[in-house]
């Protein structure tokens, strides 16, 4: 599946994002068929905007579908990168309102 990423189990499991990238609202969290979703947990999980993108492997790289405008699909080489991002890419909460 994904390598090099470190995966820890709570109550689902994450993948770790290195300390440079982490931040209190992200996270690449496993669905079915070795799949991943990017959700902005400053959004509850019934607001469509929570879902950022859906990360798939795909010949070596990272694959991901953008779901959230600008819709696009992308492909990176390491989760970092994927983060860094999906970090870009957030919307400023306290205009979304």
């Amino acid at each position: 599946m994904f390598t090099g990423v470190t995966l820890i189990e709570e109550a689902t499991m994450h993948i770790t994002i290195p300390q440079a990238m982490q931040t209190d609202r992200l996270e690449l969290v496993p669905v079915p068929e070795d799949g991943l979703v990017i959700t902005d947990t400053a959004f509850a999980h019934d607001d469509p905007r929570c879902l950022i993108g859906y990360v798939e492997e795909s010949g070596g790289l990272l694959e991901v579908v953008w779901v959230q405008a600008p819709i696009a699909t992308e492909f990176y080489s390491t989760t970092a990168d994927v983060m860094a991002a999906a970090a870009a890419r957030c919307i400023d909460v306290t205009r979304a309102a």
